[in-house]
C-alpha cells in the first residue's frame, strides 16, 4: 500500500479491460461492472494520492454512465449484505469470520467513497466541455448518491455501527485513514473520524461492567453457601 503498486496495477488492468470496447456501441452490464471498476481503481489513486502517471484521466461521459450503473447493481447487493449481517454474524464459526463479513461491506462502502471522487470529475469536465451528455450524468449522479445515502442510513443505525466497531482493532480502518491525501484527510467520512472507535470504547466498558457484575455476583453467591 505504501508504494501505491496494488492500486496502479488494479487501475492498469482496468483500463485494459476489453468490455470497455462496448461504449463505442451499445455497453452491457459486463461493461458496465468494467467501468464500475475503473472508477473505483481511479478513485483510489486520488483519494491515496498515487500518481497514476501515463494512465491518470477523466472518465467520459459513456464510462461514467456506465460506472454508475455498474455501482448501482453493486449497491443492490450491498444492501442485501447489510440486512443479513446480523444473522450472518449469529452463525459465524468465529470472531475472525464474523469480522470478515463487516470488512467486506465496509470495504464496498470505501470503493464508493472512491469512485464518487473520480464521478464527480467526469461532471465537472463534461460541464466545462459542454458535453450534450452532461445533464444526464448529473441527473444519474444524483440518483447514485441517494442510493448512496440510503445506504449510510442503514449502516450509521446502532445494531450496524455496533458490528461495524468490531473492525477498529484491524488494520483496515488505521490503513485508510493514514494514506488519505488533502483534501480527503480533512473531512473523513464517519467511518474514518473517530466515530467506530468510540462505539468501541463504549462496547469494552459495557463488556467489562458485565463482566465484574457477574463475578461480584458469583462471589456473593458463593459466600453464602453454608
Amino acid at each position: 500500500m505504501d508504494s501505491g503498486w496494488g492500486y496502479l496495477y488494479e487501475l492498469i488492468e482496468a483500463l485494459h479491460s476489453p468490455e470497455l470496447e462496448q461504449f463505442d456501441s451499445t455497453p452491457t452490464p459486463a461493461a458496465d461492472e468494467a467501468a464500475a471498476k475503473l472508477a473505483i481503481a481511479l478513485g483510489y489513486c486520488r483519494i491515496f494520492g498515487i500518481d497514476a502517471g501515463e494512465y491518470d484521466g477523466t472518465l467520459p461521459v459513456p464510462e461514467a454512465l456506465g460506472a454508475i450503473r455498474g455501482l448501482r447493481e453493486r449497491i443492490k447487493l450491498l444492501k442485501e449484505d447489510i440486512k443479513t449481517l446480523p444473522e450472518r454474524w449469529d452463525s459465524a464459526a468465529d470472531s475472525i469470520e464474523a469480522q470478515s463479513y463487516c470488512a467486506d461491506i465496509l470495504e464496498e462502502r470505501m470503493n464508493y467513497y472512491a469512485a464518487q471522487v473520480v464521478l464527480g470529475e467526469a461532471l465537472l469536465s463534461a460541464v466545462f466541455d459542454d458535453d450534450t451528455n452532461a445533464e444526464l450524468l448529473d441527473k444519474e449522479l444524483k440518483v447514485f448518491m441517494s442510493e448512496l445515502a440510503d445506504i449510510d442510513e442503514l449502516l450509521t443505525k446502532e445494531e450496524m455501527v455496533f458490528f461495524l466497531s468490531t473492525l477498529v482493532d484491524t488494520s483496515l480502518i488505521n490503513t485508510w485513514r493514514n494514506h488519505l491525501v488533502a483534501p480527503y484527510n480533512e473531512y473523513l467520512p464517519y467511518w474514518l473520524d473517530g466515530t467506530l472507535e468510540e462505539v468501541a470504547k463504549i462496547l469494552e466498558k459495557e463488556t467489562k461492567d458485565t463482566l465484574a457484575q457477574v463475578k461480584s455476583n458469583k462471589k456473593g453467591q458463593d459466600g453464602g453457601v453454608i
